[in-house]
């Protein structure tokens, strides 16, 4: 059975797939109003290796789950080392790498956060309806049924994307 929140929360993600949302870079502006400082890429390589975890916390996944968890945990390891990139060398050669960070990560963002919160609302779910620590043990032999086989082929589509931008972007960010 699935809660009613789980499927709100699963609308969500859908629409986090198709939409973008403002931009999550808090970068201050120069003289030329150009973007300039640090971009906050450790915070998103630290939600989606949470969820890389959280994932691998159920037992029996699917392919498509599975496929799922390797997407995530590539794009974790692009946020970590674009994020070790940027700090070395704070300004690009080339600005429109900037505007380019920007436009992947405003996307990358909602799309992990909608799926975390999926993952929050079933687990709560699980706690409220589970007597104890009864409820680990339901997330560990379903928590992967959660969510649909295409929705879950889609999002590992936009993430492999995603990272392959981002690997683009860290390689041209101090040539």
């Amino acid at each position: 059975l699935r809660p009613s929140a789980i499927l709100i929360n699963s609308y969500a993600l859908q629409m986090a797939m198709y939409v973008n949302s403002a931009p999550i870079v808090r970068m201050s502006t120069g003289s030329e109003g150009m973007p300039v400082g640090p971009v906050d890429l450790g915070r998103l390589s630290h939600l989606a290796a949470r969820i890389s975890n959280l994932l691998r916390e159920s037992t029996g996944p699917s392919r498509e789950y599975q496929a799922l968890i390797t997407e995530i945990d590539c794009i974790s390891t692009t946020f970590y080392t674009l994020d070790l990139v940027v700090q070395e060398h704070p300004e690009p050669v080339f600005h429109r790498l900037q505007e380019t960070l920007i436009n992947t990560l405003s996307t990358s963002q909602p799309l992990l956060e909608a799926f975390m919160a999926c993952i929050m609302g079933y687990q709560d779910a699980l706690m409220r309806n589970s007597p104890g620590e009864r409820w680990r043990d339901s997330w560990r032999k379903m928590g992967w049924a959660v969510f649909k086989p295409d929705d879950l082929v889609a999002l590992a589509e936009k993430l492999k994307a995603q990272t392959m931008t981002l690997e683009r972007i860290a390689g041209d960010w101090s040539r």
